[in-house]
């Protein structure tokens, strides 16, 4: 709830929200709120975040409170642009907090979904609430402090063990952002003079979000495809159907691609361990890349649509060559083959961990260098490498090792080692069930 009670703050006011006066710029926000969450980031511990918490909350409330009561009639002046850059350093610890926050839920990635569904479905409503600015942003305010309940018990830092660098990401998402920011640039202006429902358009990031929802868990690189389908989409409606009809399809593609990417995002940050470091990089990287595109597009006011589509392309472009160029820059465990005995002998390789010996004497060695690489958390494809067989006789070796010490899941196996090293267990029975190959499914 108090995540999405942020999105709906930050997608209503300062990042060109409705309540942000057309004179302000979202750059005076998002540049300075994208570099203070680079340096949470990188330099904050949770103990000093606990420690902040309270005061950027409050920073935050009373910021919006004076923006409402002065920077609607000043949006232009030097004070407005001081306001906001000073909102977007207050407001990073709170974002780092309702981000972190997400991985305390029984489902972090669909409590990240709601969230964002959630924050911009507000943002719709609250065009069309009959109140003056200056009390929605007053209202705004004063849910803000409810953040403060998350404190208590939320789980931030544990040791960092993601099995990708986020790194490898992060360059799709600054580039895609960039092309994001600048089509909402281009478009924006041209639809808001015709939409007849304003608000409309969040209705696509929203269905974005919701698409993404249902496959990101397993299909996190299709999901990030499709995303970048729908933005040569847009591209495509906004020079083949002219008039209202193109521009409306070309914003509604451009939001929903962006509803897509956001999420995706959030579930790697919810992936790592880190999250403080996790989402303070990624988060501060998707800012920035969101006020290059706008800075971008304010720049190139006056041009021929075709020339910023033609740019827009080739960033694009750029981006998903950086998203396959990542992925396919080898993990630092695949080239680093499984010690066998002789390469042990040969001092090419450390040592392996020796299994307890009521367990190694029922394996063959093969089997014994199988379940010590697996015990390590090593895939069995980098496993595969090491020995110098295919993948599929790896998991061949585990079938008979799981029949062998009468288990069926690789927890199982640890605390079978646990077990036999410490000597609190009699050893089990490891008789081979009859009518069988294998005792119960593989775990890959």
């Amino acid at each position: 709830m108090w995540f999405g009670v942020y999105v709906l703050w930050l997608t209503a006011f300062p990042m060109s929200g409705v309540l942000l006066s057309p004179g302000a710029r979202l750059s005076w926000f998002a540049l300075p709120h994208a570099l203070a969450l680079l340096a949470l980031g990188r330099w904050m511990a949770p103990q000093t975040l606990h420690r902040l918490l309270p005061l950027s909350t409050l920073a935050t409330a009373l910021g919006t409170v004076l923006y409402a009561f002065g920077g609607l009639e000043a949006s232009a002046g030097g004070a407005v642009a001081a306001l906001l850059a000073l909102l977007g350093l207050v407001a990073a610890p709170l974002s780092v907090q309702v981000g972190v926050s997400l991985g305390g839920a029984r489902w972090p990635v669909a409590a990240a979904a709601l969230g964002l569904c959630l924050g911009n479905m507000g943002s719709v409503l609250l065009e069309h609430v009959p109140a003056s600015d200056v009390g929605k942003l007053s209202v705004l305010a004063c849910l803000l402090p409810g953040v403060l309940r998350l404190r208590p018990g939320t789980p931030l830092v544990l040791p960092e063990s993601a099995p990708m660098p986020l790194w490898r990401f992060l360059p799709f998402v600054a580039l895609f952002q960039v092309v994001s920011g600048l089509m909402y640039g281009q478009l924006w202006p041209g639809v808001r003079a015709q939409i007849v429902w304003p608000g409309v358009e969040l209705l696509a990031y929203v269905a974005g979000v919701l698409a993404a929802a249902r496959f990101v868990g397993r299909h996190a690189l299709r999901c990030v495809l499709a995303a970048v389908g729908l933005a040569v989409a847009s591209f495509t409606a906004h020079h083949a159907a002219s008039g209202w009809a193109g521009q409306h399809l070309s914003l509604f593609s451009m939001l929903a691609a962006a509803g897509i990417v956001d999420l995706v995002l959030l579930s790697e940050i919810l992936a790592r361990d880190n999250r403080i470091r996790a989402y303070g990089y990624a988060v501060g990287v998707m800012v920035l890349g969101i006020a290059l595109g706008e800075a971008l597009a304010r720049g190139l006011q006056g041009r021929t649509a075709l020339s910023v589509a033609l740019l827009a392309l080739v960033l694009l472009n750029l981006a998903t060559v950086a998203l396959f160029l990542q992925r396919h820059v080898p993990r630092r465990d695949a080239v680093m083959p499984v010690p066998t005995t002789e390469t042990i002998a040969r001092g090419e390789g450390p040592p392996l961990p020796a299994l307890p010996a009521r367990i190694a004497h029922r394996l063959s060695e093969q089997e014994q260098r199988v379940l010590q690489a697996v015990l390590q958390d090593q895939p069995y494809r980098v496993i595969a490498q090491g020995i110098g067989v295919s993948e599929s006789s790896v998991k061949t070796y585990m079938q008979r090792i799981y029949r062998k010490l009468g288990v069926y899941r690789r927890g199982q196996l640890a605390d079978l080692m646990t077990d036999s090293r410490e000597g609190t267990e009699q050893a089990p029975s490891f008789r081979t069930r009859s009518g069988s190959s294998s005792d119960g499914p593989v775990n890959p």
